[in-house]
């Protein structure tokens, strides 16, 4: 399970993949949830001194179909992604209070299963 790429920005998570993805192969999958929203957008903490970005449905397709064009091989991916509240993950909205400044709309949690088939 991976969660990490939300603690970055669009640069760095294609980074991140380039590492990750080299333990992969035809068919192999990576799932995962992070930090989602309805609106695609990047975000600046206080505590962070690089901002990060957040994706939705849209945006983590198209981040994986970059990222294969940009590996070596040309990898391809098939990116299936869902997102839910807090609530419907059984967690506790008020676990996103130290997130400054709020995202319109709210954050929410995005799942992920990206398969690699090339």
């Amino acid at each position: 399970m991976f969660q990490v790429f939300h603690q970055l920005g669009w640069k760095h998570q294609i980074e991140a993949a380039k590492v990750l993805t080299t333990f992969t192969k035809v068919s192999s999958i990576i799932v995962g949830s992070q930090l989602g929203n309805l609106r695609a957008q990047e975000y600046q903490l206080k505590s962070v001194s690089t901002p990060a970005y957040v994706h939705n449905f849209e945006s983590l397709e198209r981040f994986w179909n970059q990222f294969g064009d940009e590996t070596q091989t040309q990898t391809k991916w098939k990116t299936q992604a869902w997102i839910r509240s807090f609530e419907s993950m059984g967690w506790d909205a008020a676990h996103s209070a130290w997130m400054e400044p709020r995202m319109e709309p709210p954050v929410d949690i995005i799942e992920f299963v990206i398969t690699r088939v090339e």
